[in-house]
């Protein structure tokens, strides 16, 4: 998928909603496998993080759905909780963290709250 992650603009919304929108759902048995290749080290890191931050997409749009009305626009939040989706799964350590969705999700809000407590919308 070649699609900007970080600094989206009103103009590109619509395409990067409909390309996320037709990406499919991860099996939990592929994020499983995905989350243990990221966190090993070796030659199939990258490539396991990249699948993972792409599996994210749609819920970081789903969490910046939810503050929708916060005073900033839906592509900034999108662009913040990617950045912590970003974050969440190069971070991500299964003894520290616990179960990795809820840590992602933890992630992805407390960055797009960020996002809104900078803009000063609160």
């Amino acid at each position: 998928m070649k699609v900007k992650l970080i600094s989206i603009d009103e103009r590109e919304l619509k395409e990067y909603l409909i390309i996320v929108s037709r990406m499919k759902v991860m099996s939990p048995a592929k994020l499983e496998a995905a989350i243990i290749k990221a966190q090993s080290g070796g030659s199939k890191k990258e490539e396991a993080q990249k699948y993972l931050i792409e599996a994210g997409l749609k819920d970081v749009i789903s969490i910046a759905n939810r503050y929708r009305t916060s005073g900033i626009t839906f592509a900034m939040l999108i662009a913040a909780g990617n950045r912590g989706l970003i974050r969440a799964v190069h971070a991500y350590n299964r003894e520290e963290n616990g179960d990795y969705r809820k840590y992602l999700e933890w992630e992805i809000e407390s960055s797009v709250v960020d996002a809104i407590i900078d803009a000063g919308k609160v």
